[in-house]
Order: structure tokens, then sequence, then C-alpha cells
């Protein structure tokens, strides 16, 4: 019980760790005494403050102390959180116990069946009906909820890719191409392309990432720019008022932003924009939970239901049944369930009914 009353402690150690960037100073120079550490921040902290945060990371794997040497280093689990590894993980604890934190505040307070709010649009000030997205484009931090999202799909892109035979969205070429609805900075559908020799595909976001999109991959020296030639478009709009027509879709970690009134009216959207083909399906790349609870990596997606609750009244997780009754009142038919390694979501795949 202790550990769960005080676990933000532990997530704002974290958080310190990342900021002064001690991940890196120890993958810089090895094995060193706390006042090492401290001396090589930027700026320099106090070491007899930063000592206790070391420890209790150590006590959970994060970070090893050698008694001998009094010196600490890097673990396993701490190397993730280096600026330089691949997986970005750092962006993560940048988010999470910073300005996440602050609205997670405001949860008790959105629970009452009287209080129409979620937590976000309490902390902002906001009316009930204010999408979570219009709010969330308006943080400062909002640039760092991209990146950490990028980072997410660029972790797990491994088992998205192996996992599921995305290859026969391949055959048809630009006939059968893939939009990615909600698609971020087209990280994600950049990788599905690099993956899948004469796929075709294209983004849809709201306009403000749309943009950065279209100038990662389309941009002079983009950072995308090795699948130009195979992403049709980056379309900028809103999936509540309009999609665009392909044969194949994908949608990421969105539909549990909200309740089964609002997911059903984007899947229909989805469903009325199908070009429907030999094939045409949209894959949803979301957790599954157990019955009861959890799923294939248990706690995590747990969290998950609770982050979405955060952003928006009846944002959820759902279970295989509820994504069975919910793409079947929207025109769909549930043709598979596919669990992805070292991912915490699954794929669930969807045929027209």
């Amino acid at each position: 019980m202790a550990d769960d009353i005080k676990a933000f402690v532990t997530s704002k150690a974290l958080l310190a760790a990342v900021v002064y960037r001690i991940p890196d100073i120890l993958a810089a120079h090895g094995p060193l005494t706390v006042s090492d550490i401290c001396s090589k921040s930027e700026p320099p902290i106090s070491p007899s403050q930063t000592e206790p945060l070391l420890q209790l990371l150590c006590s959970l794997g994060i970070f090893t102390l050698d008694i001998t040497s009094s010196t600490f280093a890097n673990s396993p689990a701490s190397t993730l959180l280096t600026r330089f590894h691949w997986t970005q993980w750092y962006r993560w604890v940048s988010v999470y116990p910073g300005p996440f934190y602050e609205l997670f505040t405001h949860l008790p307070s959105a629970l009452p069946e009287s209080e129409s709010r979620s937590a976000l649009q309490i902390a902002r000030g906001a009316v009930a009906d204010t999408p979570t997205y219009a709010l969330l484009g308006k943080e400062p931090w909002y640039a760092d909820l991209q990146g950490m999202m990028a980072a997410g799909a660029t972790a797990q892109a491994p088992g998205m890719l192996k996992d599921y035979d995305w290859g026969d969205m391949a055959k048809g070429g630009r006939d059968s191409a893939v939009c990615d609805l909600g698609g971020g900075d087209g990280t994600f559908m950049a990788a599905l392309l690099g993956a899948n020799e004469g796929m075709y595909g294209a983004v849809m976001e709201l306009e403000r990432m749309a943009n950065v999109a279209k100038e990662k991959i389309f941009g002079e020296n983009g950072r995308l720019a090795g699948v130009k030639e195979r992403m049709i478009d980056i379309h900028a709009g809103d999936f509540f008022n309009e999609v665009p027509s392909y044969s194949n879709y994908v949608i990421r970690w969105t539909l549990h932003n909200w309740g089964d009134v609002d997911a059903e009216k984007i899947l229909k959207k989805i469903r009325g924009a199908l070009i429907n083909r030999e094939g045409s399906r949209l894959c949803i790349v979301e957790s599954v939970l157990a019955d009861g609870g959890g799923g294939r990596l248990g706690r995590p997606a747990l969290y998950g239901s609770i982050v979405m609750a955060v952003g928006g009244k009846g944002g959820m997780e759902r279970t295989e049944k509820q994504w069975e009754a919910l793409a079947e009142h929207a025109g769909w038919m549930v043709a598979g369930i596919y669990g992805l390694r070292n991912c915490i979501p699954s794929i669930i795949d969807l045929r027209p009914a």
C-alpha cells in the first residue's frame, strides 16, 4: 500500500533524473560518484538532494549502485532513457510526470455524476463539449506530447510491422493505399511504407500536426523524405466531419479517447468513406482488455483507461466483446485480433460487414 500511495515520488524522481540528463551523463562517462554526476549536470545539482533520488531509482532497477566504490551506473532500464536511444523513452518521462501530472490532480473533481466535464476541461476552465485535442493543441507542451506519441510509434513499430500481415495491402499498389487516421507526424506510416515495398500510404491529421508531417515528408531535407514517392497525400482535417476515401485505413491509439457514441460516429465515417475492394480493412491499434481488466500486458492497459478518462468523459480502453459490439453497430465486423510483441496494444482487424 505504501508503494501505491507514494508512487508519485518515483515518477517525480524519474523526471528529475531525465531533466538533468543523468542517464546521458553516465552513458558518456561510465560509473560515477554522486558528486561527479552532480558536477557534470547543467546546471550543477546538489549531491545531498540527488543521492536519495538515485538510491530510490536503484531500488527499482533504474540505475545501479556499486557499494564498494559508491558509484552509480546505468542499468538496462536507465539506458532506455538516454537521448540517443532509438526508442526515445525519455520523452514519456518528460510528459507523464510533468504536464500530465498537473492534469491528474483534477481527476477526483471529474468523477461525480453531476460533473459533465473531464479533468482536462476542469483544469482549463473549458465547457463540457470542448474537444480534447482542441484543448491539448493550445498547450505549450503540445509538441512534447506529439514527440512522445511519435516515440511510442517508433518503439513499438517492430512488433507492429512483424506480427501482422501488412503485405496484403501492398499488392494493389496505389489502389490499395493505406491511410493513417490521426497519424501524427507520419513516423508510423513512413515505417510501414519502408517495411513494405510497393505499398502506398497517406496520413490524416488536424491541421497543425498535418503541417508538421508535410514538412518531415515533403520538405527539403525532411527526416521522412525517403518514402515521399509513395506518400499520396497528407490530409488536414477532422475525421468527425470527413474522412478521405481509401481502400484501407489504420487508426492508432485514437478511439480510446472517446466513449462508444463518438467512437461509433468515427467508425461510421470511415465505413462511409471506404473504397470497398477485396481485402479492404480498417486496422485499429488499441489495447484489448481482458474481462475483469488488464490484458496481454496487464496494468499498462489499465493505466490507459484512466489517462483517457482524464482527457475526456467516456474515454476508455475496451474488451474484445466491447470492440465486437462497437464494430457491429458501425457497419464492421472483427475479422481477427493480433497480439504484438513488445507492444501494449493489439491490432483489431475490421472488415466491412
